[in-house]
């Protein structure tokens, strides 16, 4: 990532963690949904941001005639960081209507 804002917030989420449970020990904070993408312009990886995207469709079985409903899983990559608003990346073309 071009800023810092993960590193940052997983910080101030842990101090405030050990001020909301002074009694417990071994605190930990992990900020979850980032990922490793493999970058097209230089070929390395950064560490990106994203939303799981469920979509839910309903498909007619072709053997029994029957409505049936499917669950496709994808993921939405952020192009700007949604704490500062810095841009990560080149945007890229979205796929879905291409």
């Amino acid at each position: 990532m071009i800023c810092d804002c993960k590193t940052t917030f997983t910080e101030k989420y842990l101090e405030r963690a050990k001020e909301l449970f002074p009694d417990s020990t071994n605190h930990s904070v992990e900020i979850e949904n980032y990922a490793f993408v493999f970058n097209k312009h230089d070929n390395g990886m950064s560490l990106r941001g994203f939303v799981p995207v469920e979509i839910k469709h309903t498909v007619i079985v072709k053997k029994t005639g029957l409505p049936r409903v499917k669950k496709e899983k994808t993921s939405l990559l952020f192009t700007y960081c949604p704490f500062c608003g810095v841009k990560q990346t080149e945007p890229e073309p979205c796929l879905l209507y291409t």
